[in-house]
């Protein structure tokens, strides 16, 4: 159960991803510690009750799926990198 990021490791090990190589969409405060705790990415696109949470820990941040663009997470990814 969330946090715990078993869920997300044992996927993770079904589809032979490693963690840096994923990127979980998250819209609560457990699941993205659940998917850092993996050490994945996450991105939070938090819903009406979820809005006001800190969000600090994750790798980004948006209002809404529509501002979300493969050129977008590839920036911000990059970024994390160096």
């Amino acid at each position: 159960m969330k946090p715990d990021p078993e869920l997300y490791m044992q996927s993770l090990r079904c589809l032979g991803v490693e963690p840096k190589e994923a990127l979980a969409i998250e819209d609560s405060f457990n699941g993205s510690l659940a998917a850092k705790r993996a050490g994945m990415y996450c991105i939070v696109v938090p819903n009406a009750v979820t809005k006001q949470m800190p969000f600090g820990h994750v790798d980004g941040c948006f209002h809404s799926l529509k501002d979300v663009s493969l050129k977008k997470l590839m920036t911000l990814f990059a970024k994390q990198r160096q």
